[in-house]
């Protein structure tokens, strides 16, 4: 099995295992991680990431989307909950206001949200954004090597016995 493969492996088995539990900081590393290294979500990990309703990681699995790295679609219900403007005012106002310049998420109920409040609208008009994976750092072109297990030895001196 080749380093890749496992590595996508662990990335999903950490996304699929995270989500549920709402250990977004697992999920959100992961999900980098698919970017980053261009590794393709699988189908049971982009499930469980759909019920996720946290801002970043819902923007780093739309992103995932987008950039073609996504086993299947994927279930953005939640996710549009909060394309509103109320959403814009509450603690996923980063998922309404991103989702909506990127264009990755459609407004509910069909007037764009972020047009329609003049503050947001004045940020959208002015190019003001928040993600853009541009940014960051290229992964390293070298393979990555797999970890070890570090050496444990026993300690002679230890022993139950009173001196």
């Amino acid at each position: 099995m080749q380093i890749n493969t496992k590595i996508e492996e662990i990335v999903n088995l950490l996304a699929k295992t995270h989500a549920p539990l709402n250990h977004t900081s697992e999920v959100a590393n992961a999900l980098w991680a698919c970017l980053a290294l261009r590794i393709t979500l699988g189908e049971d990990a982009i499930a469980a990431v759909s019920e996720c309703d946290n801002s970043v990681v819902a923007l780093l699995a739309l992103d995932i989307e987008a950039s073609g790295l996504a086993a299947k679609a994927f279930d953005k219900s939640l996710w549009l909950e909060h394309m509103t403007p109320e959403g814009l005012y509450d603690s996923h106002w980063l998922l309404s206001y991103e989702a909506n310049i990127k264009g990755w998420l459609p407004s509910k109920g069909g007037a764009d949200h972020v047009n329609s409040d003049p503050n947001f609208e004045f940020l959208k008009r002015n190019g003001v954004y928040f993600y853009d994976r541009k940014l960051a750092m290229a992964a390293p072109a070298a393979p990555v090597t797999l970890p070890t297990l570090p050496t444990t030895t026993v300690n002679a001196f230890s022993s139950s016995a009173s001196p």
